[in-house]
Formats: C-alpha cells, structure tokens, sequence
C-alpha cells in the first residue's frame, strides 16, 4: 500500500545521495541494495503517509528511534526484556582483559566480574531503552503493564520501581512523583479483562441487530474479490488471444510441447541471424550454438528437432522474404518493452519484439512464426495476431515518438510475410 510507495521514494533518495558518488555505478548501486537487504540496518521505515490520517502505528522502540507521536503507548512493561542466560558461560571483559567462567550460581573471581559488569551494562542498556520510548511522546505518554504474582526484575515495571518506590503498582497510589514531574497511576481489576464469551453471557439479552442487506452486501463483495483476483496485473501480447487447436493448428501433427521447442528454438537462431552472411555459414553456427538451447527433458530428441528447425530455416532463406530482409537495415532484436493497457481488463502489457527494421525510409515491426498452416489458411491466422500486432505497434509507436510503416508477420515454414493492417 502506500507504506510500499513510501519506502520506494526512500530508496529513491538514497540514489540520490549515492549518485554523487563519481565512482558509483549501477552495478554498485544493486550490490548496495542486496547488502542492505541480508543485513538491515538499524533504522526506521520511511514515514507513513497514514501518519496524517491519525492512523495508529506498532513498532518496536528500536523501530521509533528518531520519531515523535503526539499519544505514545508503551504496551508489556511487565514482559522481561532481559535474555536467559546459558548456564555453562565463558565471558571475557573487554575493557579489563579478565576472563572467567560461569556455571550457575558458581564461578570463578574472574567469571563473577565480567558477570556483574554485563549485567550491569545490560541493565544501563535497558534504562537508556525504556528513556527512548518514553521520549516518542510529545502531549501524552501512557505506561501499560499487568501486576503479576511474581516480580521479575528484567523488566520495565521494575526499573520503574527502582526510581519511583513501591508505589507503583500500590492501589492506595494514584499519583506518583517523579522528580518534579509526576504520573496519574489507574490500576484495573483483575476481571476487566475477562474473556469476551463469559461477558457476553453476562450481558443482558437486548434485541437482535438489524442485518436486512447484509448478504447481498456481502455476496456482492465476494464476487467482487473473486473478479479482482482472476483479473491478471501483467499481459502479454500473447495472451490477447489465443491460438486455435484443430486439423492445421499448432501440436495437430507433432507434441504440443515438442513443437512449442521448435519454435523456440528458431526463434532463437533469427536472433542472431545475419542476413549479411551466407545461409550455409549461418546454418553452421546454429548446428553449434544449438545443442546448448534445447532443454534436457528433450535431448533424447535433438536431432529430430535440429532437423525440423533446420528445414524450416532452409525454407525461410529461399523466400522473397527472406530477400527483403537482407535488402533492410536490421534496427534491433528482441526488444523488451512494458507499457500500461487500457483494455479490458487494465493491466501492464509486457512482451518483446522480434524485429525492428527500417526498409524505403520506413520503420517497420515484424514477429517471427512458426505455425504450421497452408497458405489459405493465412489470412484467418492474421486475424488471430492482429492484438498482438496492435499492441507491438502501439509500443514501438509510443517508445520511439514514429508511427511505424506497419507490421509484418513472417510464417517461417511457408517463407511468407504478410502485412497485418492496423
């Protein structure tokens, strides 16, 4: 929510302090940024933009350092704050060099002095803990704890006792001085905070709550949540439409997954296809880079893959095409791009481009396939792309500020590319 956002510009700020940094480096940035994350500082979240909502906030004191709130609660004082301790303990004092050891109750000198000097440190660290809560208050400070049977002296209740007496915690007490300031002291009995079945046995019956429209509200609620759930946050040009299973579509005369791989797989080798080179040189890298890109799950068919892929590329080389191309300057491959979409539903359209190239002055978009269709069969196959030609238009239109020529889908099997109006 906003906190999310909040924290966002917090790392905002940050670059910003870091681009100073001649020597930094976007590669330096992200390796600060991991490093903050597997050992977080000490430090607050970002401020809440609830924070002016008078919204309530629950965070540690470690948490609060820094901060300052008009009510302050601090909730446990009972609770013991200080670690059990091991009952076998080497210790060592810094400061003095005397070392010792600990077992329970029994010790060397040595040991009984580093023991005391931590317990007395601890406690400092405790008091100087309990000061900074305290101090987040800026109109009202409330100190909530329970009075157990069993006083604990690791605790906040008790360092406040070590200070103001045993007033605290004494019913006849409602005020308590603390130096020339003072606290107004309410004690609760034990059953205000009975559990809420026995109260609610207790209570007298009073008439039913009136609940007319509260299922539609709620069933309209709940379909609401269902919709919003089933509702994708990122797209892809892809997924606009999908394509049609049948006698002609693709998997009809090979695996679905089988033949998905080979499309990948010549995808793949257009990539880093050169229509400066000869086929038969560029045929040759693909047979060596190609081995390397097909997934494990389908070695043991390699070379029925590479073969198929191979006699598509062959016949792809062979097309006007295939000549159109080597006449056009090649703009980029693979273009990664991420835009909103206005569609129904709004969501974020993401995808890459195969092609970007530019022919007669023209910038023109193109998307490699592999479908396994005859030629009659083209121009129902271009009204299937023609969302995903829309939105590889609409993006190169807006990243680029240049309406393309227009867009062209090229059936590698059938060495055609055919342009699709939009």
């Amino acid at each position: 929510g906003e906190q999310a956002a909040a924290n966002l510009w917090k790392i905002r700020d940050l670059a910003d302090d870091l681009a100073a940094d001649p020597d930094m480096t976007l590669a330096g940035f992200v390796e600060v940024l991991a490093g903050r994350i597997a050992d977080p500082p000490e430090e607050s979240e970002s401020g809440l933009a609830e924070e002016s909502l008078e919204a309530v906030r629950v965070m540690s004191i470690h948490k609060a350092k820094g901060l300052e709130f008009p009510i302050v609660v601090l909730v446990g004082m009972h609770a013991g704050t200080l670690a059990q301790r091991d009952p076998i303990q080497v210790q060592h004092d810094w400061s003095t060099g005397v070392a010792g050891i600990r077992l329970g109750a029994t010790g060397t000198l040595g040991g009984l002095f580093a023991s005391e000097k931590l317990e007395a440190r601890t406690t400092a660290e405790q008091r100087r803990l309990l000061y900074v809560g305290m101090t987040r208050a800026k109109e009202r400070l409330i100190l909530s704890g329970a009075l157990t049977g069993r006083s604990s002296s690791g605790n906040f209740l008790s360092l406040l006792r070590d200070v103001i007496g045993e007033a605290v915690g004494s019913r006849d007490a409602t005020e308590l001085s603390v130096g020339e300031g003072g606290l107004t002291q309410a004690i609760l009995p034990a059953d205000e905070g009975r559990p809420r079945e026995r109260a609610a046995k207790e209570r007298a019956p009073r008439s039913a709550d009136d609940v007319s429209g509260f299922e539609a509200r709620r069933q309209a609620r709940a379909e609401r949540w269902a919709q919003c759930r089933e509702r994708p946050v990122v797209l892809t040009p892809s997924t606009l439409k999908s394509l049609p299973r049948g006698p002609s579509g693709v998997g009809s005369q090979v695996e679905g997954g089988l033949a998905a791989e080979i499309g990948k797989l010549a995808h793949k080798a257009m990539e880093q296809w050169s229509y400066r080179e000869e086929v038969k040189v560029m045929l040759e890298k693909f047979l060596k880079d190609a081995g390397r890109w097909i997934p494990e799950e389908f070695q043991g068919r390699s070379a029925e893959i590479m073969s198929e892929v191979q006699d598509v590329l062959k016949t792809f080389a062979r097309s006007e095409a295939y000549a159109e191309l080597q006449g056009a300057t090649i703009l980029a491959r693979e273009v990664p791009f991420m835009m909103p979409w206005s569609g129904l539903p709004p969501a974020i359209m993401e995808g890459r481009i195969d092609l970007l190239y530019e022919k007669d002055g023209g910038l023109w978009v193109a998307d490699y396939k592999t479908d396994r269709i005859t030629e009659a069969e083209v121009v129902g196959r271009m009204e299937t792309y023609r969302p995903q030609a829309e939105a590889y238009t609409k993006a190169v239109r807006q990243s680029f500020g240049r309406t393309p020529a227009g867009f062209k889908l090229i059936f590698l099997r059938l060495g055609a590319s055919v342009q699709v109006n939009v």
